[in-house]
Formats: C-alpha cells, sequence, structure tokens
C-alpha cells in the first residue's frame, strides 16, 4: 500500500527562520580609549549557517540509520525519478516494520488491511530569506495547534483524507542551533468498517532560512506509548548532526 499521508505531511511540515547578529557600539569604544567609564562591551551574535540544497540532501538518512526501517518507499530528488517539490526541497519516506503481535498471520492479516501504512518521512527545505522560513513555521505550527487537546475531524479535515479522532500536544523543541516544535497525537480512523489506531508525530525545526523535520506515523497496536515520539525525535537528532 502506497502511504496515504505524506503529500499531505509536505505541507504540515512548514517551519523555519533564522536569528540576527549584533555590532559594536563606537561610542563606548570611543569613551573607553579617553579614559571615561564605559558600559562593557557588547556582545556579537554570530549569524546563523548558511546551508546548501547538497548539503540537506547529502545528510538524509539511508535506511540503515532509521531503526525499525525495511525500505525506502521513494527520495525526492532522484535521477529525476519520483520528483516532489523544487530544487529547494530534499525528502526521503522510509517503510517501517510492523509489530509482530499475536501469529505471525494475525500481524500479517493486520498489516494487509492498514489503512494507513507505518512510516517515516525526513523533508528539507530551504527559504528565499529569513523572514519567509519564520512566517512558513509559524503557519505549520498552527495548522498542528488543531491536533493539540482532544478533536473530532471529518475526513475532510483530517491530515491524511480519513476521518481521525484523538487527542494531542504541542511542545516547544531544541536542538543545537535549530528551535521548532513537537506535534504527537494519538488518533482513531474509520473508513468503510476498517478501524485503525495510530501515533502521529512531527518534529519541525529551523535554524536561519532552512528548516527540517521528521513526521512518523504507526499503528499503536504493540508499541510502546511514546514509541513515534521517540523515534522522529531520534531521527532528526541523528539528521542534524549529520548537517554538523
Amino acid at each position: 500500500m502506497v502511504v496515504r499521508h505524506l503529500a499531505v505531511v509536505l505541507a504540515l511540515i512548514a517551519f523555519v527562520a533564522g536569528c540576527g547578529g549584533g555590532e559594536s557600539d563606537d561610542g563606548a569604544k570611543g569613551a573607553a580609549s579617553s579614559g571615561s567609564p564605559s558600559s562593557a562591551a557588547p556582545t556579537t551574535t554570530a549569524p546563523p549557517r548558511i546551508f546548501t540544497i547538497h548539503e540537506l540532501k547529502a545528510a538524509l538518512p539511508e535506511k540503515d540509520d532509521v531503526p525499525g526501517a525495511t525500505s525506502v518507499e521513494f527520495r525526492c530528488p532522484e535521477d529525476g525519478k519520483k520528483k516532489c517539490g523544487d530544487d529547494t526541497s530534499v525528502t526521503v519516506a522510509l517503510t517501517l516494520a510492523s509489530v509482530v503481535v499475536g501469529s505471525a498471520e494475525d500481524t500479517e492479516r493486520r498489516a494487509g488491511s492498514a489503512l494507513v501504512d507505518d512510516s517515516a518521512l525526513v523533508n528539507a527545505l530551504i527559504f528565499g530569506s529569513d523572514a519567509e522560513a519564520e512566517t512558513n513555521m509559524a503557519e505549520s505550527r498552527q495548522s498542528a495547534q488543531e491536533f493539540a487537546g482532544s478533536f473530532d475531524f471529518t475526513e475532510s479535515k483530517s491530515s491524511f483524507g480519513l476521518p481521525e479522532k484523538g487527542s494531542g500536544t504541542l511542545d516547544d523543541l531544541a536542538i543545537g542551533d535549530w528551535t521548532g516544535y513537537v506535534s504527537a497525537r494519538t488518533s482513531h480512523v474509520d473508513l468503510d468498517g476498517k478501524t485503525q489506531d495510530l501515533q502521529n508525530v512531527l518534529v519541525a525545526v529551523r535554524n536561519g532560512t532552512a528548516k527540517a523535520s521528521v513526521n512518523v506515523l504507526v499503528d499503536s497496536t504493540g508499541r510502546p506509548a511514546e514509541f513515534a515520539t521517540d523515534l522522529a525525535r531520534a531521527t532528526l537528532s541523528d539528521y542534524i548532526e549529520r548537517l554538523s
């Protein structure tokens, strides 16, 4: 089954922005040189690092970099195949292994009837300016806010095109110089008599004009309550470390 939530995730993972620098106070320097009392020298904040799209692409994970990943669903861009976005965006989608609960036959049957496949999506983008990046992050966080607390959405409202009911949280996140948020929710989906309980977590951060995110979507059956959150945060941390 093709993962049904990917297109929406690409829109949902809006995030990013940078920080400004400082400058010295010539007046204070003059007062100090003349022997007059002066305040402490102002500190200077280094400008955010400027990442290239090639760096963002090179740091994308391989299958073996993500625990439980069984295959690469697609990678963009890659030799003109499965194109997504433009030359400012890179993505890799990974299929995750199902958890064995009960007999192997039961697990296979449950996976075959799943409405949404277990997956991890890593995405990184570059914006033309800090202002664009900051606006994008604010808009994506506002979208995530709709899933904080209890929710009950129809198919047209759900992030992956299915009726969805559940609860979620929205928290701040910082990884080194990258800042953003963690949107985590558990939900129940129901369509034509098929049902599924899910963990859906999006972690999104920005640094200057670059942004990065990981979305983990898995069946809740047999998994710890924090499984998707832990995997998403670890995968994003590893990605940022490879960028360092």
